[in-house]
């Protein structure tokens, strides 16, 4: 959907964006601002554009913006009046748009990330500071925590060194599904170049979905989150597994990642259920789940294990 609207938005821009060639009045205001950033100034037109001059007056870029702010010597935020109202992007120098215009606001949060807040969905997108797209997915909330940046999506949190680049350090994706309730936190940094926060989510609701067939001892749709190669095995575990209380331990559950003899790279994702024995007595059982990647991409639950 957010490739769409940005693809839809910029056609549109192209479409409603023809403006004259206008007479030209310096803005000190704007002006001084990009005097820190190189030697082209904002000026404003007597119809209150602006555009962009070289530092001997001569125009590079015609005023056709109802705003343009300098972020660095290369780029500028603009503003663009539209029928939905006025919306946001990035342009460079030669006027090439760099972000397109779906923004509400865009804006510096750190040494080398911009926030822009979607204006269809009010939804964060993250750019870097050549203001290329950063994060895969998008967020519904951000902070900053020390040098980290923190997102949110839903319930799920997940938090990115800041660097040239934003590196994935933890993960905390709780689901609630009474009478479930899930809590992974990553700690096995080697899975965290591997996956995005939107797959770490997608593994996180089959994990649930797992569970929830566990306890009900219901097979119907396992092969949806199972591997078929796997699924005969799985459903003869989820048939025979079927004294579980619907109750979890207060055990951190965490990801880590394994790479088999035939190099397929697997997840795990290891938590505690609470089963009653042979002697009606509660016990925490181990319970260990394993992800693979199918031919597609996605990833499916090869084996479970208890104890």
């Amino acid at each position: 959907m957010v490739l769409i609207s940005l693809g839809t938005a910029i056609v549109m821009f192209h479409i409603s964006v023809g403006k004259d060639v206008r007479n030209t009045e310096k803005s000190s205001s704007m002006s001084d601002m990009t005097d820190s950033y190189s030697p082209v100034n904002v000026f404003k037109d007597k119809n209150g554009f602006f555009g962009l001059k070289d530092s001997g007056g001569t125009i590079i870029l015609e005023p056709e913006w109802t705003e343009l702010e300098p972020f660095d010597k290369n780029f500028f935020k603009a503003k663009l009046i539209t029928r939905s109202g006025p919306l946001y992007g990035v342009i460079d120098l030669n006027g090439n748009i760099t972000v397109p215009f779906v923004y509400n606001e865009v804006k510096k949060i750190s040494e080398n990330i911009y926030a822009a807040s979607l204006n269809d969905t009010e939804e964060y997108l993250f750019y870097s500071k050549d203001f290329t797209l950063l994060l895969p997915t998008s967020a519904d909330n951000y902070y900053i925590i020390g040098t980290d940046l923190c997102i949110m999506k839903g319930e799920d949190k997940f938090t990115y060194e800041q660097d040239d680049e934003l590196s994935l350090i933890k993960a905390e994706i709780p689901r609630f599904k009474r009478p479930i309730t899930l809590n992974i936190t990553i700690e096995d940094k080697t899975i965290l170049s591997i996956i995005n926060s939107s797959q770490l989510s997608d593994l996180g609701d089959k994990t649930i979905t797992f569970l929830d067939m566990l306890r009900r001892n219901k097979t119907v749709g396992l092969s949806d989150i199972t591997d078929s190669e796997a699924l005969t095995d799985i459903i003869s575990t989820v048939k025979t597994e079927h004294d579980w209380k619907g109750k979890l331990s207060d055990n951190t559950y965490v990801y880590s990642a394994a790479s088999e003899n035939n190099n397929e790279l697997r997840i795990y994702i290891e938590t505690e259920l609470i089963i009653q024995n042979q002697e009606s007595n509660i016990e925490n059982i181990p319970l260990i789940l394993g992800f693979r990647k199918d031919e597609e991409g996605q990833w499916l639950i090869c084996e479970a294990s208890f104890g």
